[in-house]
């Protein structure tokens, strides 16, 4: 639960340097990092919700493809 704490605080860092990136920057292209920022954390989240077991096997079947 720490490291999901940590990883929505860094998060929530990103998505304020993004608006000061988004004065310099093509606004197109800051939020698509911010979507994919938001993306990761419910990721991480729902994965931390689950069991470990079941997480694991999530995550093989994610990384091998369903044989």
């Amino acid at each position: 639960m720490i490291a999901v704490t940590f990883l929505l605080i860094l998060n929530n860092l990103g998505l304020t340097f993004s608006k000061y990136i988004n004065l310099n920057f093509n606004l197109k292209i800051v939020n698509v990092e911010i979507i994919k920022n938001l993306r990761n954390s419910v990721f991480f989240l729902i994965l931390n919700c689950i069991p470990t077991s079941i997480r694991w096997t999530i995550i093989v079947l994610l990384v091998n493809g369903p044989l």
